[in-house]
């Protein structure tokens, strides 16, 4: 019996060893179990955090985990884990997905590209290999990332650039139009060269079929009349007719200041821009249909502030509003009052030598 108990004793001190050693193995689990849970709530938040939608798939292409925001492109439940993925449809266009992943799988190659949903959504989508602890390829791991508005972002960005290289080109082009015409004139022996010469520069910018100029009377009435002065296109005898009879209602029209298109021209000193002639009520031209007459613009040639000259332009179809091309007419106009000052001062110049 004392053989017994002391055996019984010495396995009881071996079973409180063993105890205190299972204590201390539970402890560090324990603790290896906590920190596996900090580190796994830390992967968690990582992951919502980020916003990223993320799936996992195993050797065989099954389910293994996956983020919420997979379920916006991928028709996922939580119940789906160890699926295969080509037993779910998802919202992409190309359809590729299990393709890619089984690539990606045999490669050991990441692939990156963009991807396009059916409602218009476009992600970045990353398919990469997944790698154990022990290097082991374990799957493959898809994220794709929402850059809908980064790529919104990109088309305004591309179509303000595009906006403000037009700009910058029509603001070359008006530049040019002035340099143009403003060099043309100087280079005019009298003022009616000079008129013409912006007449015909002014229809080639922008495709006006017919151009003509009033000026102001002589007799100090203020009133403007018919200079005598046309600029008409080849195409414009076929797409306007009866520009004779047109013409010849100019020669015997008098416009005072206020009057109507010209008359408004030239009591405001403003360029005036007509859509449609037809809808104009003190119309007094002739039946613009008839006529073959649609648009029309009106600017003025100003001298010391005073209108001298009134160049209007007509087309036999809509013409296009162009803002610049409005906002470069009064330069225009002052340029030419300029060469018309000039050259009348020459030729006053020339009368007295003579005389």
């Amino acid at each position: 019996m004392q053989s017994t108990n002391e055996e019984l004793k010495t396995g009881q001190e071996e079973l409180q060893s063993l105890n205190e050693e299972l204590s201390t193995v539970n402890n560090q689990l324990a603790s290896k179990v906590e920190e596996l849970e900090s580190k796994h709530a830390d992967l968690q938040n990582l992951l919502a955090a980020t916003d990223v939608a993320t799936i996992c798939l195993d050797t065989d292409l099954a389910v293994r985990w996956f983020t919420p925001p997979v379920q916006q492109v991928i028709r996922l439940r939580d119940s789906d884990r160890g699926r295969p993925l080509a037993d779910f449809s998802d919202d992409f266009h190309d359809g590729d997905l299990v393709k890619m992943a089984e690539r990606v799988l045999k490669k050991l190659t990441p692939i990156d590209d963009e991807v396009t949903c059916r409602d218009g959504r476009v992600f970045l989508r990353r398919v990469t290999p997944y790698r154990t602890d022990d290097h082991r390829i374990g799957g493959v791991v898809i994220t794709f990332v929402d850059i809908t508005q980064r790529k919104k972002d990109e088309v305004q960005l591309n179509n303000l650039n595009e906006m403000l290289e037009k700009q910058v080109s029509q603001r070359t082009g008006m530049l040019k139009l002035l340099q143009d015409i403003t060099r043309s004139a100087n280079e005019a022996r009298t003022i009616e060269e000079a008129l013409r010469a912006a007449l015909q520069r002014i229809a080639q910018y922008n495709g006006w079929q017919v151009g003509h100029v009033w000026q102001l009377a002589d007799d100090g009435s203020g009133d403007m009349v018919d200079a005598g002065i046309w600029d008409i296109s080849e195409q414009s005898e076929e797409a306007i007719g009866r520009l004779d009879e047109f013409q010849q209602i100019c020669r015997q029209l008098r416009f005072r200041p206020g009057d109507m298109l010209i008359g408004a021209v030239a009591q405001s000193g403003q360029v005036h821009w007509i859509d449609d002639i037809a809808k104009l009520s003190d119309w007094q031209r002739g039946d613009p249909q008839s006529l073959g007459l649609h648009a029309a613009i009106a600017f003025p040639v100003t001298v010391n502030d005073q209108v001298v000259a009134v160049l209007e332009f007509f087309s036999d179809h809509p013409a296009r509003h162009d803002k610049r091309f409005m906002e470069i007419m009064p330069d225009v106009g002052i340029q030419l009052g300029h060469v018309i000052e000039r050259k009348r001062l020459e030729k006053l110049a020339v009368d007295a030598s003579e005389a």
